[in-house]
């Protein structure tokens, strides 16, 4: 597997996009974790599919955990 590219954008947030020809699959990191995101985009012959969401829920309350730590050493 290609290794992704990682982005950190204007607003702070992250975006880590995995690429290949005919398709690209990314998730958003958002500083509030409830608007993190994935998006799907991949073409089959003619037609383009894509879909998107928040990332579920579960994922969420897990990322939390592991960052909550992290918020101590911010200011």
């Amino acid at each position: 597997m290609k290794m992704p590219y990682i982005y950190k954008t204007d607003d702070g947030s992250i975006m880590i996009e995995f690429i290949k020809e005919d398709r690209r699959f990314n998730i958003c990191l958002e500083k509030i974790l409830e608007e993190s995101s994935w998006n799907f985009v991949g073409k089959t012959g003619e037609h383009m599919h894509m879909e998107c969401d928040l990332l579920p829920e579960k994922m969420i309350k897990y990322m939390k955990m592991f960052f909550e730590d992290d918020k101590e050493g911010e200011e």
